[in-house]
């Protein structure tokens, strides 16, 4: 869970490293030619902030529709109930072991199969709920990604219209 995020943040950072390395190329090469005049030379960066954000509003509407769309298929579509590596049985069916005094092996001791149908049983509707509630939250991400991206594309994209005309 804790790397969750992290695979966006690494995008994210990638790309505004490009875009800004793109930006820095088109200020040199804007400002090398002399036979145009200064308000020449910047009035491309308006266009430019506008077509930026519209960029930046179509990954981040793109992210956020797939997000919300695999979070919500896997619940509501496909019915997982838990992630594909979770194994209850395998968990509980592991032997205890009582610790003894120190220097001495620890005492393996067997369950019995009422405490294992328990176990499993534990596990598992704990597994679902916790399943459930990491899908809702990336739900959430998601539409929180199409908010912010769709408004940063319909007003950077309204923006842009309004100066080309």
């Amino acid at each position: 869970m804790l790397f969750q995020g992290t695979g966006m943040v690494v995008i994210f950072i990638v790309l505004a490293g490009i875009a800004l390395i793109g930006l820095i190329i088109a200020i040199i090469v804007q400002l090398s030619k002399s036979d145009i005049s200064m308000e020449k030379k910047f009035s491309w960066l308006r266009d430019l902030v506008n077509v930026g954000g519209t960029i930046v509003g179509i990954v981040l509407t793109a992210i956020g529709g797939v997000m919300f769309l695999n979070s919500s298929m896997k619940l509501y579509v496909f019915h997982f109930e838990s992630s594909s590596y979770f194994n209850a049985e395998e968990q509980c069916t592991m032997p205890k072991y009582v610790p003894r005094m120190e220097g001495s092996e620890p005492e393996q001791q067997e369950k019995t199969p009422e405490e294992i149908e328990e176990c499993i049983q534990t596990k598992e509707k704990y597994e679902k709920a916790r399943y459930r509630r990491q899908q809702q939250e990336q739900m959430v991400d998601g539409v929180a990604f199409l908010i912010v991206g769709l408004g940063l594309w319909i007003v950077h994209h309204y923006r842009r219209k309004k100066d080309q005309a």
